[in-house]
């Protein structure tokens, strides 16, 4: 796994340009063996702590939906709020957790996908259902352009659908109010891509290159404004990879950001 890391592979490529000798590319493999026990350590410690955090999360959510529903009793409308408030949160601090968790998985090498021959337009029906209350906050339009009648691609389907939310959420997060999005999808050779298109701020040349690396946030306030860890595209890039799939980002700030997913045909 750490044969792939970009840094191991540079390092790689300049001692097989020097003509490295036995003892340093001993080095080397001992390097990445050190690297590689280091990922898998962590991805077991935040595998318990996740599996921790999902527990009385699992909990709240639980006694908030209760509430909500009138199991102990009426509520008024400032009650209400408070529990749409609390169990906002908690999926929030579910998509973090699972965030995480994915991230280090794929980091060791970890993490399992199922993938099988997966027709796009119910994955990407699913997902806009799953979105539609994040929609519905942010007065967004919706827009599915994607025909049903698309080769099949070689995906795993929930994962697909994951990678789909987070880029619906990161475009009705950074756009105004009453702006659109649209989803299309078209032939591209050996893949079918998949657009989500969006009116909003738009990215900054100088943050364009990093915004898929963990933990990056721009310092654009109207992004600092609004809640997020800088960790969905990373994840999404790397379940991506996982599919033999790619992502990218098109974006001029003022005018919108298109997200592209390339999936494998099957």
């Amino acid at each position: 796994m750490t044969a792939d890391h970009p840094h191991i592979a540079l390092l790689r490529q300049r001692l097989e340009a020097l003509g490295a000798d036995e003892e340093a590319r001993a080095a080397l493999a001992a390097l990445e063996a050190e690297i590689e026990a280091a990922l898998d350590e962590k991805a077991k410690f935040v595998s318990v702590i996740t599996h921790e955090l999902r527990l009385p999360m699992t909990s709240i959510q639980g006694y908030t939906d209760l509430l909500r529903g009138g199991a102990m009793g009426e509520i008024n409308e400032n009650q209400l709020n408070f529990l749409n408030v609390i169990r906002a949160n908690v999926h929030r601090m579910n998509a973090l957790v699972t965030s995480l968790s994915d991230m280090t998985k794929a980091e060791a090498g970890r993490l399992a996908l199922e993938a099988s021959p997966q027709a796009l337009r119910p994955l990407v029906d699913k997902a806009a259902e799953a979105k539609k209350e994040v929609l519905t906050e942010f007065q967004q339009t919706l827009d599915v352009q994607v025909p049903a009648e698309l080769p099949l691609v070689q995906a795993d389907p929930q994962r697909v659908q994951q990678i789909l939310e987070h880029l619906l959420d990161n475009a009705a997060k950074y756009s105004d109010p009453g702006s659109s999005i649209s989803i299309t999808a078209e032939d591209h050779g050996k893949s079918i891509r998949l657009k989500v298109h969006d009116t909003g701020y738009g990215i900054a040349p100088e943050d364009l290159p990093r915004v898929a690396e963990p933990f990056f946030r721009s310092d654009d306030q109207r992004v600092r404004d609004r809640y997020g860890w800088g960790l969905g595209l990373s994840v999404c890039r790397s379940l991506l990879a996982l599919m033999h799939g790619d992502l990218g980002l098109e974006s001029r700030p003022g005018e919108g950001t298109t997200a592209w997913v390339d999936l494998p045909k099957a």
